[in-house]
C-alpha cells in the first residue's frame, strides 16, 4: 500500500514539472502595440509638422518601443527651439493602439540681441556673422552657430575671444533679450627667453604687445619681424602662448637666438674698382647690450694711394619718442668710375681715372611716426677733391670732372616701410621720398644754393607669409628711382646711373646728370638655406647734365645726354648669404655688352 502511494506520488511530479514547459511552447508570443497618433502640445512658433518631421521610431503604424521614444526625444531637443528639460512625452492605450503626446515649451521670441564685451571688433561686424535675428524664436542651435562664427571672426582679425557661456538658455530673458558675452583674451605678461647679452629691456621696447592688451597674433607676428630686424639674433621664434590666471588671460614667452654682434679684423683685400686695400675694421652692433651700433675703419694703400677712415655711432632710442641718433666721420675714396673711363685719347682700359676723396661729417635724427612711418632729418657737411692715379693725366674734355668743393645740405625725409625682414624682404613695401636743400660751392667756380628731390619705392611679392621668419622664398621685387637737382649742382653732387647696384650690364656711373630715372625687376630664388639665384631686369637713365662731351672717347661709351634716354640690362646672378650679408656676383648684359659686377648686400 506504501509502495503504490509512493509510485503515485512520483508519477504526478514528473507531470506538474513538465507541464508549464509544454504550454510555453506551445503558447504564441503578443505583438507589440502599435501607435494610434501623436499628439504635440506647447508649441506655439514651431509648427508641429517640424516636429513631427524629428520622428524617426514614433510615427502612427509603427511599433511603439520606449527606446525609440526616447530616441525621438532627443531629436526634437536639437532643434534647438525648446527648453532642454521641457521635451518630454507621456502614452495612453487605447483600443486603436498607443495615442502618444508629446509636451514642449518653447524659448521666449527674441525681442532685442545686445553683444557685450567687444572691444577690438566692431559690434557692427559681429553682427553681420550671426544668424540669431530678433522677432523669431530663440534657437540654441543657432546661437552655437554664431558663437563659434564671432570666435571665428576674432581669429580671422588676428585675436582671441570667448564667446556666449556653458548655460546656453540662459543666455536669453523671459522677456526675450538675447545677450551674447564676449571675453576678449588679453595679454598678462611678456616674456624673453634666450638673451644673455642683450638686455631684456632693450628687448621688450621694442615688443608692441603689452601687459592688458588684447592678444593679437597678427602684431605677434610683426614683433618677431621686428626683433629680427634689430639685426641682434640669428633666429627669432614664433611667440610661445601659455594660459595665464585665468581662461581669459594668457603669457606670451618670445624665444631668442643671439648671434656674434661685434668683429675685429685686420688683413688685405682686392678689388677691381679699389686695387690693394690694408684694412682695420671694429664694428660692434649691440654695444653694451643696449642695440648701440659704433664701427671704425680704416684702410690704407689702394689705387688712391691714400689713407681711408670711417668713424660712426647709432643710439636707437635717444628719447621715449623713440627718436634715433646716428652721427658719421669720414675721409674715403670713392671710385666714381670703377673700370673706368679713359686714360688717353681714344682708349678705355679698366682702371680708375678719378678718385674722389670726401671729408666731412652728417648727423641724422629720426622719429617713428607710427609703426610704419619715419620722419628723418639729416644735415650733411662735406669737402671733396678729385685725384687721378699716379702717372695719369686727364684729357682736356675731361678737365670740367676735376673739381674740389664744398657743400652743406640738410634733407627731410619720410619713409613708410611696412616689409617683414629687412634684410631679405618677402612681402611688404618700402617707400621713400626726400627733399635736400643746401649749398655747394665749386673752388675756382660758381657757387650757391642746391636743390634735390629723390624718390624710392619698392615692392615685394612673396606669397604667404613666412612661417618663420629665417624661411627662405621666392620673391619678386620691384623697384622705382627718380630725382631731380637743380641750382649749382656739382660734378659730384649729380646723379649715377650704372654698375652693381642700379643699372646692371653697364659700367660704374655709366650715365650722369640732373634727372635721374631707374626702374628694377628681380625674381629671387633660393637654392639652399645659405644660397639664392636670381634673375634681374634693370631700366634706366641718368639725363641733363651740363657735363656730356668726351670728345677723347670716340666710341661714345662715355657720351652723355640732354633728354631722357633709357637704356636696358638684363641677366642672372648668385648671392651667397655671409653674417655680413649677402655676397652678390651678378651677369649683366647691355646695349654696350656684358659685364660682371660683385657686391655685397641686396640690390634693393
Amino acid at each position: 500500500m506504501k509502495v503504490w502511494r509512493l509510485a503515485l506520488a512520483l508519477v504526478f511530479a514528473v507531470f506538474s514539472l513538465s507541464t508549464p514547459k509544454i504550454a510555453a511552447q506551445e503558447s504564441p508570443q503578443a505583438p507589440p502595440p502599435k501607435v494610434a497618433k501623436v499628439v504635440v502640445r506647447g508649441n506655439q512658433k514651431t509648427p508641429e509638422d517640424v516636429i513631427i518631421g524629428r520622428l524617426q521610431y514614433t510615427k502612427p503604424g509603427m511599433d511603439f518601443s520606449e527606446n525609440g521614444l526616447l530616441a525621438d526625444l532627443r531629436g526634437i531637443r536639437s532643434l534647438g527651439f525648446f527648453y532642454e528639460d521641457s521635451v518630454s512625452a507621456s502614452t495612453e492605450a487605447t483600443p486603436e493602439g498607443i495615442v502618444v503626446t508629446i509636451e514642449v515649451r518653447e524659448h521666449p521670441v527674441i525681442t532685442r540681441i545686445n553683444i557685450t564685451g567687444n572691444k577690438v571688433v566692431p559690434e557692427a561686424d559681429i553682427r553681420k556673422v550671426i544668424i540669431s535675428k530678433e522677432g523669431t524664436v530663440m534657437n540654441t542651435v543657432d546661437l552655437e552657430k554664431d558663437l563659434k562664427a564671432i570666435q571665428n571672426l576674432y581669429v580671422e582679425r588676428g585675436y582671441l575671444a570667448l564667446a556666449g557661456g556653458p548655460d546656453l538658455e540662459a543666455l536669453i530673458s523671459t522677456d526675450g533679450v538675447l545677450t551674447i558675452p564676449i571675453t576678449e583674451v588679453v595679454v598678462e605678461d611678456v616674456r624673453v627667453v634666450g638673451n644673455q647679452k642683450t638686455r631684456t629691456s632693450v628687448i621688450l621696447r621694442e615688443i608692441r604687445t603689452k601687459p592688458g592688451q588684447p592678444l593679437d597674433y597678427k602684431l605677434l607676428q610683426r614683433d618677431v619681424e621686428r626683433l629680427f630686424n634689430m639685426d641682434l639674433f640669428e633666429d627669432v621664434q614664433p611667440p610661445e602662448i601659455q594660459a595665464g590666471s585665468d581662461a581669459a588671460k594668457a603669457v606670451v614667452i618670445f624665444h631668442v637666438k643671439e648671434k656674434k654682434t661685434g668683429q675685429i679684423s685686420l688683413g688685405m683685400g682686392f678689388s677691381s674698382p679699389q686695387g690693394l686695400v690694408g684694412r682695420l675694421e671694429y664694428s660692434e652692433s649691440n654695444f653694451r647690450g643696449r642695440a648701440q651700433a659704433i664701427n671704425a675703419l680704416l684702410e690704407l694703400g689702394g689705387r688712391a694711394n691714400t689713407t681711408s677712415y670711417e668713424l660712426g655711432y647709432y643710439e636707437p632710442y635717444l628719447d621715449k619718442k623713440h627718436t634715433s641718433l646716428s652721427v658719421s666721420v669720414f675721409n674715403k675714396v670713392i671710385y666714381r668710375f670703377a673700370n673706368t673711363v679713359v686714360t688717353s685719347p681714344g682708349v678705355l682700359v679698366d682702371s680708375n681715372l678719378f678718385n674722389e676723396v670726401r671729408k666731412g661729417g652728417m648727423i641724422t635724427l629720426a622719429r617713428p611716426l607710427s609703426d610704419y612711418n619715419t620722419a628723418m632729418v639729416s644735415l650733411r657737411s662735406e669737402k671733396w677733391n678729385l685725384h687721378l692715379p699716379e702717372g695719369e693725366t686727364i684729357p682736356a674734355d675731361l678737365i670740367f670732372a676735376r673739381q674740389n668743393g664744398t657743400v652743406s645740405t640738410a634733407t627731410f625725409r619720410g619713409i613708410r616701410d611696412t616689409r617683414d625682414i629687412r634684410t631679405d624682404p618677402a612681402k611688404g613695401s618700402y617707400n621713400s621720398l626726400a627733399l635736400e636743400l643746401g649749398r655747394a660751392s665749386i673752388v675756382g667756380g660758381s657757387s650757391g644754393s642746391i636743390r634735390k628731390i629723390t624718390g624710392d619705392f619698392r615692392r615685394y611679392f612673396g606669397g604667404a607669409p613666412r612661417k618663420t621668419v629665417t624661411e627662405r622664398k621666392r620673391v619678386l621685387a620691384v623697384r622705382a628711382m627718380f630725382g631731380f637737382a637743380s641750382g649749382v649742382v656739382p660734378f659730384v653732387e649729380q646723379f649715377f646711373i650704372g654698375g652693381a647696384d642700379t643699372l646692371r650690364g653697364y659700367l660704374e656711373s655709366r650715365f650722369w646728370g640732373r634727372r635721374m630715372f631707374l626702374f628694377s625687376a628681380e625674381y629671387r630664388i633660393p637654392l639652399g638655406q645659405s644660397l639664392q639665384g636670381a634673375a634681374f631686369v634693370d631700366i634706366g637713365d641718368a639725363w641733363g647734365s651740363p657735363y656730356q662731351l668726351i670728345e677723347s672717347d670716340p666710341q661714345g661709351r662715355f657720351r652723355q645726354h640732354s633728354g631722357f634716354s633709357p637704356r636696358a640690362g638684363f641677366g642672372a646672378g648668385i648671392r651667397v648669404v655671409t653674417p655680413i650679408g649677402p655676397l652678390r656676383l651678378d651677369y649683366g648684359i647691355g646695349s654696350e655688352g656684358p659685364r660682371v659686377h660683385f657686391s655685397i648686400g641686396h640690390t634693393f
